[in-house]
């Protein structure tokens, strides 16, 4: 926050993101400079920028099908064997007329947070398969950036809570 601030006072562009440093190529005091000093052609930056546009797109493609993937493969599965295990600790314990109330607390956490994982993830995966449509390497970029990667946190989020648990 501190540089954001200097960088502010200074006058200084600052980019919230990868995606959004990318249209700096393009702007007319970057394509003047390169012109200028004999580097790069408009075109040629126009052509690094949508180069950039889609390794981003690609790469974060990648990154949420992979999440979607060990969620579904992998952290569900485990989670979903550790909720039935504790489950079944519940109930030896009620026959013996011993309170569980820790288990008890345990269920209820491990349940509502497998619950909002699983929600990121149908989420996810719908807007994975939404970004399949979109056809400008720009507005893929920033749909990935805007809102597929908020939702890879989402998601990550309570996974992250769950393996602290199971």
């Amino acid at each position: 926050v501190e540089w954001q601030e200097e960088a502010k006072r200074r006058g200084l562009p600052n980019a919230k993101s990868f995606v959004d440093a990318i249209e700096a190529l393009t702007s007319d005091k970057t394509i003047e400079i390169f012109r200028r000093q004999n580097v790069l052609s408009k075109i040629e930056l126009e052509s690094r920028s949508e180069i950039h546009y889609e390794a981003y797109s690609k790469v974060t493609n990648i990154e949420a099908k992979t999440m979607i993937d060990m969620f579904n493969r992998q952290y569900q599965p485990a989670i979903i064997s550790y909720i039935t295990a504790l489950a079944d600790s519940i109930n030896k314990v009620k026959k013996c007329g011993i309170n569980s109330y820790v288990q008890d607390n345990l269920l209820v956490k491990c349940t509502n947070l497998l619950n909002e994982a699983a929600q990121a993830n149908e989420e996810l995966t719908k807007l994975v398969d939404e970004a399949k449509d979109i056809n400008s390497l720009q507005e893929k970029a920033f749909f990935f950036n805007q809102r597929i990667v908020p939702k890879m946190a989402e998601l990550r989020t309570p996974v992250d809570k769950l393996e602290e648990i199971v």
